[in-house]
């Protein structure tokens, strides 16, 4: 993700979108950046703490946030952070790390022009196995 203020490129954030899966991948959009939703709880077990409205996907709403995670032993145990930059792993979400979640926050995205470029990989059959998303 390349972030700009006045035509300037301020920050490269390396993200993961949604995994090359029907019910999964990220689809190519344009908008603004929505409302800033803070940390919540979703797929009943990961959590993140910086998340922002995109638009309303086919499993549930489409965000950007911080690299889900799970609490084990009072530590945070994050989901595939070694996949930021590197490979499409989320359920149609754009991941950014919790550093890079953090500045975002600090810098406030509400508002800002977004565009998703489309995947150009192959897309693979639905993967049924996935609990359903809560709500926020």
């Amino acid at each position: 993700m390349y972030v700009y203020e006045n035509g300037i490129e301020i920050r490269q954030v390396p993200v993961s979108t949604g995994a090359p899966v029907s019910n999964m991948f990220t689809p190519a959009w344009e908008g603004t950046v929505g409302e800033d939703w803070g940390s919540g709880l979703f797929r009943n077990t990961l959590r993140a703490d910086y998340m922002w409205y995109l638009f309303p996907g086919p499993e549930g709403s489409i965000l950007i946030h911080s690299v889900p995670y799970t609490i084990t032993s009072n530590s945070r145990v994050y989901d595939q952070l070694y996949a930021l930059g590197v490979a499409p792993v989320s359920n149609g979400c754009v991941r950014i790390s919790p550093e890079d979640a953090e500045w975002l926050k600090n810098w406030n995205p509400v508002g800002v022009p977004i565009k998703i470029t489309r995947w150009s990989g192959g897309i693979r059959p639905a993967d049924n196995r996935l609990p359903p998303l809560n709500t926020f």
